[in-house]
This record gives C-alpha cells, sequence and structure tokens, in this order.
C-alpha cells in the first residue's frame, strides 16, 4: 500500500507576511529562511572544497624558425632567441634506432623517419613526417613546466610546445 506523503511535525509561521500587504526585503529574507529550514532535511552532503593546486605560467607565443632533434628555435615578440622542447612523441632522441610497441624507428632528419613492423621478409615499412608541417615564423605556443628533459649545448630547455595537433604520419607514396 502506498504511503500519502508524511506532513511535517510543525510548518514554521510567516510572521508579518499578510495577504494583500507589500512585502519588504524583511519579509521576503524571513520567508525565504522559513523555505530553507523545510528543506534542511533533505540537502545532501556538502562537498569539501577541492585543494587548490599552483597556477600554471601563462603560455607563451613564439614564431618557429628551425627545428632541432628534440627542440625547435623561436623568436619572442622581442625577436629573442628562445628554445622550446617538442613534445614526447615529436622527440628524435628518445626514439632513433629503438623499438616501440613492436614499431622500430630510424630517423632520416628531425621531422622524417622510417617505421619498420615485423621481420624480414614479412615486413611492412612506411616512411613518417610530422603534420602540421613547421613553416617559418609559424605561431607555437609553449609553456614552462618544472622540467622538460631535453639539454641544448648542456643547457636545459625551460619551455615545452603544446603539441597544437602535431604528429607523425605516413607520406602519401
Amino acid at each position: 500500500m502506498i504511503q500519502p506523503p508524511r506532513k511535517p511535525d510543525r510548518i514554521p509561521r510567516l510572521v508579518g507576511v499578510r495577504p494583500g500587504e507589500g512585502l519588504s526585503a524583511a519579509k521576503a529574507n524571513r520567508t525565504v529562511d522559513a523555505v530553507n529550514r523545510l528543506v534542511q532535511g533533505t540537502r545532501p552532503p556538502r562537498q569539501i572544497p577541492p585543494v587548490p593546486r599552483p597556477k600554471a605560467k601563462k603560455a607563451i607565443r613564439l614564431r618557429f624558425q628551425s627545428m632541432g632533434p628534440d627542440h625547435l628555435e623561436c623568436l619572442d615578440d622581442r625577436d629573442n632567441t628562445v628554445l622550446v622542447a617538442k613534445p614526447w612523441l615529436l622527440r628524435r632522441t628518445p626514439f632513433d634506432g629503438q623499438t616501440r610497441d613492436d614499431v622500430s624507428y630510424v630517423y632520416s632528419a628531425d621531422d622524417r623517419r622510417v617505421a619498420t613492423v615485423g621481420i624480414a621478409p614479412d615486413e611492412e615499412t612506411e616512411i613518417q613526417e610530422i603534420i602540421q608541417r613547421f613553416v617559418l615564423d609559424d605561431e607555437v605556443w609553449a609553456d614552462e613546466p618544472e622540467t622538460t628533459g631535453v639539454e641544448v649545448d648542456g643547457v636545459p630547455v625551460k619551455l615545452l610546445m603544446q603539441s597544437q595537433g602535431r604528429a607523425f604520419a605516413k607520406v602519401p607514396e
């Protein structure tokens, strides 16, 4: 048998509110407080606010000039040369001459490689290039993580390129 909804034991009186009278801010607040008291038992538990994370440093807009094995050389808005680490999967050093997930990589340039799957005579190879290609003065966005893992002439590269949709892809035959 379905039970009718239970009426609250006590309905708070809305003191000072009469039909036909104007409603002042104080009377409206009393009404809101009374309604809030009615629904207090139905409120879900409050969430604990998240622990604040350290603020990320602002992304920097640069202009592409040239490419190294694991980094890009760019110009900032004052035409100073700035080194920017490539995203991990676009770097040459970790993968050149290595096998990853049964695919062997041999690089012929910093943005071009041969990927080989399988063992001769049944192996398959394809030539891959980074797409979208980097063109002189392309806009590159970078930010400053704790570390990039890239050094150029013994100096750590402090900026990391945001990948912006670039990846290695098969070159059409």
